[in-house]
């Protein structure tokens, strides 16, 4: 490949110089010419630059700059990945975070004027921010899931979100019940109705998601070996109804063995009401093939949303510690860990993708429960 250069002139930037390479063939012309701008001192800087340019085009490298803005490519983005790809409740996510915080930020960029220093720039804001930590955290994600989509489609030539250290999430100690506290919910639940005493305890006692419980079908729970097999998670679609979904990760594709003593006999319960009720609504019934095993008279799976404001009605009605639902799930990895059940057993049980996690989420917990630990060999040595 043969190039040159040409000086340009002083720029704000420095004296510029203009690199032009020829070689291979275009479509519909004798000769392909690549182009590119460097801002160098002298001239032998430049025919250095020059030797670097003719090297990335002949490895294959280098990609001529877009005038495509960034806010174009979301679009793009959107049609070609998102929706492909994404979850809806994923999808929704990312496209809050572009609208509010990404799309303000780099909208008015062309796609290859973005540098690291923009995103570097970008991710200080944020964690001077109110935003949470995991938000900034989640924003971050979004713009680096972007930029690699271009990256692959050859727009650009490599992410500028590579050499950035994404925001640090600072995992704050989750609001759960004590032992004292977990005994007064059980009791509490004794006087409400057999579906929610087995929404709260599978949640509580088995460490299960939301979704996760309000996917489950009879044909998930063996009550014969005291286990429950998580396959699906409940997904609500705006405006088209639900959806059962594969979780997204394949240690969330797990069994778990259920306390007989708390659920067995709620269970059965339920699934004879839950017989019940399906005969009697006949063409009624709206679930098609599945059985819920949490569901509406007419056999639809509860919804995320009802199951919050329900649980809000029944800690206020009862007395007890109000804490989010899904801080039942913290309690059932805390209460375990006081009970010095192993990490990885606990991290299997939650169904999450690393042990890293359980580590991350509860290791102050284990901290403590290590403390504790250590406090028995003192005790045993001051009582000697």
């Amino acid at each position: 490949m043969k190039g040159s250069v040409e000086k340009r002139g002083m720029t704000k930037k420095g004296l510029a110089w203009r690199l032009t390479v020829y070689g291979g063939q275009s479509l519909g012309t004798k000769y392909r010419r690549f182009r590119k701008t460097v801002y160098c001192d002298k001239k032998s800087e430049a025919e250095k630059e020059l030797a670097r340019f003719i090297m990335e085009i002949e490895k294959g490298e280098f990609t001529e700059p877009t005038t495509l803005s960034f806010e174009a490519f979301v679009a793009m983005w959107h049609q070609n990945y998102a929706k492909q790809h994404l979850s809806p409740t994923t999808y929704e996510k990312y496209e809050r975070h572009l609208i509010s915080r990404i799309i303000p930020a780099f909208g008015h960029f062309r796609l290859g004027q973005i540098q690291t220093i923009h995103v570097v720039e970008f991710v200080s804001k944020l964690s001077k921010s109110h935003i949470k930590s995991a938000t900034q955290n989640d924003i971050y994600k979004v713009l680096r899931n972007v930029l690699s989509r271009a990256t692959e489609w050859n727009l650009i030539n490599k992410n500028p979100c590579n050499n950035v250290k994404p925001p640090k999430v600072k995992h704050q100690k989750s609001n759960v019940y004590d032992s004292s506290e977990y005994r007064l919910l059980v009791e509490k639940l004794k006087i409400e109705s057999i579906q929610h005493q087995v929404l709260v305890l599978l949640a509580v006692a088995c460490g299960l998601r939301r979704g996760e419980i309000l996917g489950l079908q009879w044909d998930d729970i063996d009550i014969n070996t005291k286990t429950i097999y998580i396959k699906h998670s409940l997904l609500i679609k705006k405006g088209s109804g639900y959806e059962l979904r594969e979780p997204k990760t394949e240690s969330s594709v797990r069994k778990v063995i259920y306390p007989s003593e708390l659920l067995d006999i709620p269970l059965k319960k339920l699934k004879k009401e839950q017989l019940e009720k399906r005969i009697k609504c006949g063409e009624l019934y709206e679930a098609d093939e599945h059985f819920f095993v949490l569901s509406s008279w007419a056999g639809k799976p509860l919804r995320p949303d009802s199951v919050t404001q329900w649980w809000g009605r029944f800690t206020k009605r009862t007395g007890i510690k109000n804490i989010r639902f899904h801080d039942l799930r913290h309690t059932s990895a805390t209460l375990l860990i006081n009970a010095g059940v192993h990490a990885k057993t606990i991290s299997e049980r939650l169904g999450h993708s690393d042990i890293k996690i359980t580590m991350n989420v509860y290791g102050h917990h284990l901290k403590e429960a290590d403390q504790k630990s250590a406090d028995v060999f003192s005790q045993l040595a001051l009582n000697e």
